[in-house]
């Protein structure tokens, strides 16, 4: 099945995850569901009447956090009755250090794979480094502009950040370990250029 599925507990040890950078993560979840009327209730009516849709979309509490969400064994727009708190982040973080076999990033798809065999054995295919379900809804033009609107608002994935930063931690050191190079491979992370790019405005 294509569909995301959360983490188990009984998958402890053998478990595989590829993190998504958290703006490309929204933006994404943002395109699936408006094209997706059974999951408009994620994506409000007013959300397509203001200026900046995808800002007002980010803002909406549900969206938040999808990929913690799923680390704690929730769907990605599980409402927690507390909201995400600081310990679930932490014990998702707990969870990709010590539960999962192997992670990897998919703005970092081709150290990914190379990791991937380094690691666990077997040859490379070139279908591994292709892209096989291509999302004709928007292009790449329109993701990058959506991510620049969400940096320009100052919207970020407090949650999401966190454990996408734990995440890349633990693949640098292990692309360091088994031989893997990075140089030219791994893309700056949306929320460090958000605030380093604020900061050169003076946080304006």
């Amino acid at each position: 099945s294509w569909h995301h599925v959360p983490y188990s507990p009984g998958l402890n040890g053998t478990g595989i995850g590829m993190f998504r950078d958290p703006a490309s993560r929204m933006v994404s979840s943002f395109w699936h569901y408006l094209r997706n009327p059974k999951f408009l209730y994620h994506a409000p009516g007013h959300v397509m009447d203001e200026a900046v849709p995808i800002v007002a979309f980010a803002n909406h509490s549900i969206n938040a956090g999808c990929q913690t969400r799923m680390i704690m064994g929730v769907r990605c727009v599980h409402e927690f009755s507390t909201g995400i708190l600081k310990r679930h982040v932490e014990e998702a973080k707990r969870r990709v250090r010590e539960d999962f076999l192997f992670v990897g990033l998919t703005e970092a798809w081709e150290p990914t794979v190379e990791l991937f065999h380094k690691m666990l054995g077997g040859p490379t295919w070139a279908a591994e480094f292709g892209t096989l379900r291509m999302n004709s809804a928007h292009d790449h033009d329109d993701q990058i502009e959506k991510e620049n609107a969400l940096n320009a608002a100052g919207v970020g994935d407090w949650a999401d950040e966190e454990l996408h930063a734990e995440v890349r931690r633990i693949f640098v050191e292990r692309c360091e370990r088994y031989g893997v190079s990075l140089e030219g491979r791994l893309p700056e992370p949306s929320y460090v250029r958000r605030e380093r790019e604020r900061g050169a405005l003076g946080g304006v």
